[in-house]
């Protein structure tokens, strides 16, 4: 099932038969590129995004990247407004390969850590494995 909203932005809930014979749930969002600026949220403590949201007049929001519980916080570069925050480092040699989220006022790239370089501006988020590039699948399924 999609849906669209008069802002042009497209929601889409489907269930997805996997290999194994189990299924699973797909929620997307798909956002008008050139009015989207995502921004990053540094939770200091784990909590309810979806309150996070309410409170704040926020209508969606996703959680972007990886974190260690003790002591909290960021998995991978982290950088807010600019700035970057503390955090612990992926382990080589994984660091440079592992997708990453920049987000300026000039837009939005998403490519691997060592694709985007040094960060003087905006937010970047460092997650997984990159899963997709340039438009094209990087990682098959084995089955």
């Amino acid at each position: 099932m999609t849906a669209a909203t008069p802002d042009e932005i497209a929601y889409s809930l489907r269930r997805h038969h996997l290999a194994d014979g189990e299924r699973t749930t797909i929620y997307t969002v798909r956002h008008p590129l050139e009015r989207s600026r995502p921004r990053l949220q540094l939770f200091r403590q784990p909590r309810r995004l979806d309150h996070w949201c309410s409170r704040h007049g926020d209508k969606e929001a996703i959680v972007g990247g990886f974190y260690l519980r003790e002591p909290f916080r960021p998995l991978g570069d982290f950088v807010a407004a600019g700035r970057p925050v503390a955090s612990e480092p992926f382990a080589a040699p994984y660091a440079p390969r592992r997708a990453t989220l920049h987000a300026t006022d000039r837009g939005i790239r998403i490519a691997s850590r060592a694709s985007i370089g040094p960060v003087g501006d905006g937010d970047l988020v460092q997650a997984g494995p990159m899963l997709v590039s340039g438009g094209e699948i990087r990682v098959r399924s084995r089955h």
